[in-house]
């Protein structure tokens, strides 16, 4: 356990949202979840799916690009803090923006004030809606799209998948409630 928040410690995980014993449960979470899966083999590129760029230098790159995850905090509707596994016993937290979709800014920077104001509620809704897809999932995923943006946030989406194996996408889940937009850039 020591070993594993050192780890953390050391790729950047924010404990100042966090205090130190409730990143350590989640870390508790987070093993679970990655022995439970089997272990990660280096697989072939196939036709409708090319190989995704490696996460840590010297190690092989995915074909599948599916990461066991567990959610750590959540920024706004569509950018979470995740701590992930890349390789049998290698866990990275990096910040995601999902891909694809755009939810209502935390702190508006346009507008009227009425207008600000509605988009700060419908954002902390968007936030709230993102937190419980996350918590009540029992297995999470990262699909890692092999980008960053311009704030060195990693590209991608959530995925959980509950007891039956049934999987739901972040972005498609939240474009469904309303609380996100496609977004293109």
């Amino acid at each position: 356990m020591v070993v594993l928040s050192i780890a953390l410690l050391s790729a950047g995980v924010c404990l100042s949202t966090l205090s130190v014993q409730r990143a350590q449960e989640k870390l508790v979470d987070l093993e679970a979840t990655i022995v439970s899966h089997a272990p990660i083999a280096e697989p072939a590129a196939t036709p409708e799916r090319e190989l995704v760029p490696p996460l840590l230098p010297g190690k092989p790159a995915y074909a599948a690009r599916l990461y066991p995850a567990k959610a750590l905090y959540v920024v706004d509707g569509d950018t979470l803090d995740l701590c992930f596994a890349v390789w049998d016993d290698t866990l990275l937290t990096r910040r995601l923006r999902l891909l694809g979709v755009d939810t209502p800014e935390m702190h508006p920077r346009k507008g009227t004030p009425e207008e600000k104001e509605a988009e700060k509620k419908r954002a902390a809704e968007a936030k709230l809606f993102t937190a419980g897809f996350v918590e009540s999932a029992p297995v999470l995923y990262l699909e890692y799209s092999g980008k960053t943006d311009s704030f060195g946030r990693i590209l991608g989406d959530v995925i959980s998948e509950n007891a039956a194996g049934v999987k739901r996408r972040l972005t498609e889940v939240l474009l469904q409630a309303g609380h996100a937009v496609i977004w293109e850039k």
